[in-house]
């Protein structure tokens, strides 16, 4: 048990970092579309960890679910424009990604393993759309 509390809190880690990460976008991106589409993907990290959040207190009320990450895997908002900074949230969503993967890989529960693919599922295709937008900027 104690080891899905751990997987959790890390994707809530993951989450919590991606929440911040995104959300840098209100002050870095130029771009209003751009803005709104990250602070949009900032809100669903953010609902994303509460969801994890709730299965650890169902599988054990006395941890207390992870709080906040530790920038693991994303990057320090110093972005000059809006290019570098869509490049470091791909990264970010590269990491990410590859956690929920690593998760998918464990022995969850029967409640928690479709809740972790889905979320998952929401990071790739926040990932591919990413990828998207840089290409059609790049272009």
């Amino acid at each position: 048990m104690a080891d899905i509390v751990k997987t959790l809190n890390d994707l809530i880690a993951r989450c919590r970092d991606s929440e911040a990460g995104f959300g840098e976008a209100e002050e870095v991106c130029r771009s209003v579309a751009l803005r709104d589409r990250l602070t949009g993907i900032a809100r669903q990290r953010a609902e994303f960890a509460g969801e994890l959040a709730g299965y650890i207190r169902k599988l054990n009320g006395v941890a207390a679910p992870a709080r906040r990450g530790g920038a693991q895997g994303w990057f320090q908002a110093d972005a000059p424009d809006d290019a570098s900074f869509l490049a470091a949230c791909i990264a970010g969503e590269e990491n990410t990604l590859r956690a929920y993967e690593i998760a998918l890989t464990k022995d969850l529960p029967v409640a928690v393993r479709p809740v972790v693919d889905r979320q998952r599922l929401a990071v790739q295709e926040t990932l591919l759309e990413l990828r998207s937008v840089r290409m059609v900027r790049t272009a």
